[in-house]
């Protein structure tokens, strides 16, 4: 395995990659270890470059690239429901990393898949946050 695959795709964003099946199969590896096959598989999409990947490594980039479709609700829908979870409590709720990204719309937002959502609030009002997501069911 070459383990500099993945990065020389991200040094040379604007260049398609030319890959061997065999190093295709270890950037797709490093991809899903480094959970940044949905980022991988978006950087291809934006730039044309589906169609040019052999069918067997694009079933791989167009399932992760659903599963990024898929979890863009899914992560509206959580954010929703934290919103609503924390509206009777009067503090600044500030979202972190990914999600932090995906209200902002910033570039890393596309084709990140995402673990779990990160807050932060103030130390003072940690025990009444804490309480309001533990009555929402979190």
């Amino acid at each position: 395995m070459n383990s500099d695959l993945l990065s020389k795709v991200w040094a040379q964003p604007n260049i398609r990659p030319q890959l061997t099946d065999s190093e295709w199969e270890d950037v797709l590896g490093q991809a899903r270890r480094g959970s940044l096959l949905g980022r991988l598989a978006q950087h291809h999409a934006d730039h044309g470059w589906l169609a040019t990947v052999a069918q067997r490594q694009r079933y791989y980039l167009e399932g992760a690239l659903r599963r990024v479709d898929r979890q863009r609700f899914e992560v509206q829908w959580e954010l929703d429901c934290i919103r609503r979870a924390l509206e009777s409590v009067d503090c600044r709720v500030v979202l972190l990393k990914g999600a932090a990204y995906f209200v902002a719309d910033l570039p890393p937002r596309r084709g990140r898949l995402f673990n779990d959502i990160d807050i932060m609030v103030e130390r003072s009002h940690l025990p009444e946050v804490e309480g309001a997501l533990l009555r929402a069911g979190y």
